[in-house]
């Protein structure tokens, strides 16, 4: 019998994996106004991801799930572009706690059954520390058959801010990747905050229609805040802007309904999702030009399996960017 996992992201992607001897199948359905991806038949190595280990507390439960979120959404990257593929337990962390060996050692595998992730390669873990002002972060591969440890890296960070918005490069080195498909939005702000790309926002100068991201059709903005972003089937999304500080902020304005993932979903997993998914948000930086909105968008990571939502993380984000129609 063939396995499948499903993963969906309501932040726009959709992820059908289907494996079975020989075959894996990738298919990429970006929500709603988006087309169909299929990346072809590949024979993957197949990689169970557990987290990252914080043992002396360094970081604060939203701080590691934030560090958690970014690098399973850059496995998930990798994925598209390379002959791997990723499993997510849904207790990683407790597997983890269970299992992960010393910075440098192989894993303690005695404790698992025989059966556990059978078609897995690998096993990719973490682990941050601190000395100083400095971050260090480890991740490792080891043998799923017999915990040797088989590749290690390990990066420095002078602040969480700054590992966060690295992490990517981390991510795609302990796969040998020398560079990232394409730049990180987040790097791009946190270089250019405060200098002249970036304009001191008004709410008067985002009035007009803008192509939103993966998940949105156009959004018209009104002199008022309120906008409108168009949804598949010629249905809407009330959304509500606000301009602080020269942040823009964006936000779903109206509850959570199945018409925001019905052009993917079947109505009972869109039901299911309408009742847990956190309603969608966006930050922006106005580029100087008056062109572009760049920034982030908070939403919920979504693990689908067997027709049940059986994983719902609200603290999942990821980088964004609208542009205005001429």
């Amino acid at each position: 019998m063939p396995m499948v996992r499903i993963d969906f992201y309501p932040s726009g992607m959709y992820l059908f994996l289907m494996r079975s001897k020989g075959l894996t199948l990738l298919i990429s359905l970006f929500l709603l106004f988006s087309s169909v991806t299929v990346f072809g038949q590949r024979d993957d190595y197949i990689f169970v991801y557990l987290g990252v280990r914080d043992t002396e507390s360094i970081l604060s439960p939203t701080e590691l799930r934030v560090l958690d979120n970014r690098l399973s959404s850059f496995l998930v990257q990798i994925s598209s572009t390379e002959p791997y593929s990723f499993l997510f337990p849904e207790d990683r962390l407790s597997i983890l706690s269970d299992l992960a060996p010393s910075a440098g050692q192989d894993l303690a595998v005695r404790g698992l059954s025989s059966d556990w992730q059978p078609l897995a390669r690998g096993v990719i873990s973490g682990e941050i520390n601190r000395l100083g002002t400095q971050f260090y972060l480890d991740l490792f591969i080891h043998n799923r058959t017999n915990g040797r440890l088989l590749l290690t890296r390990q990066d420095i960070f002078p602040s969480f801010d700054r590992l966060v918005s690295q992490l990517q490069g981390t991510a795609y080195g302990l796969f040998g990747i020398q560079n990232a498909p394409v730049p990180s939005l987040s790097q791009g702000i946190a270089v250019q905050q405060g200098s002249p790309l970036f304009a001191d926002a008004q709410l008067n100068l985002l009035v007009g229609t803008w192509i939103g991201d993966a998940g949105l059709g156009p959004v018209e903005i009104l002199r008022d805040g309120s906008a409108t972003a168009e949804l598949d089937d010629n249905e809407t999304m009330s959304l509500e802007v606000e301009v602080l500080n020269g942040v823009v902020r964006v936000r779903q304005n109206e509850p959570n309904a199945p018409k925001m993932y019905l052009s993917v979903f079947p109505y009972n997993i869109a039901t299911q999702i309408v009742g847990l998914a956190r309603p969608m948000t966006w930050e922006f930086r106005l580029t100087a030009d008056g062109k572009r909105l760049v920034g982030n968008k908070f939403t919920s990571f979504v693990t689908v399996e067997q027709g049940t939502v059986t994983r719902v993380d609200n603290t999942y984000f990821r980088e964004a960017e609208w542009e205005r129609v001429e």
